[in-house]
């Protein structure tokens, strides 16, 4: 008898759940979307180095597979970083790392 074991039940990273995060601007607005295979309420953390201020912007407050925000409350030439944080529906938070907001952003 042989016992298999399923690699990566438990992911490690929101990443890991997070399909493909869409970032673009239009002037001073900055817009985000993305897609979970489950469910998940998710909340986002900005980080303006240039100025030192850190503000977090709730994505849906409720459970959902299709995620969205606008916002025009940064510089977007500032030094940005952000982190996506998914919160399941046990209130598990999963995190994705820090990552730099790209200056060359696509606009439209």
């Amino acid at each position: 008898n042989y016992t298999f074991f399923q690699k990566g039940l438990a992911p490690t990273s929101a990443r890991d759940l997070i399909k493909k995060v869409h970032l673009s601007r239009s002037g001073h607005y900055l817009f985000i979307f993305f897609k979970t295979e489950t469910p998940f309420r998710s909340t986002i953390v900005f980080r303006d180095v240039t100025e030192k201020k850190t503000v977090t912007k709730i994505i849906s407050p409720q459970p959902k597979n299709l995620h969205q925000l606008t916002t025009g409350d940064f510089n977007l030439d500032n030094e940005i970083y952000y982190q996506i944080i998914l919160t399941d529906d046990k209130g598990k938070q999963i995190k994705t790392e820090q990552e730099r907001l790209d200056k060359t952003l696509k606009t439209f």
